[in-house]
């Protein structure tokens, strides 16, 4: 596997391939005013549910399963 890296952030891969979604959650930050890594909590791998897109993405989703 080759390796990746974001914003010195190393990110991580599983046997399959597939990158670590809490790796490039980590490496999305930035630098606040005090010089400290900051990472926006909304953008959380965990609440991408909590997201009005993604509310509408279920919604649909539930309404017309027939495109799945």
């Amino acid at each position: 596997m080759n390796s990746l890296t974001i914003a010195n952030v190393a990110i991580s891969q599983n046997e399959s391939g597939l990158y670590s979604l809490n790796d490039l959650h980590r490496a999305s930050g930035h630098y606040d005013e005090d010089g400290a890594w900051v990472v926006d909590p909304s953008k959380r791998p965990g609440s991408w549910a909590d997201q009005d897109r993604a509310k509408r993405l279920i919604t649909e989703l539930e309404f017309d399963a027939s495109i799945l």
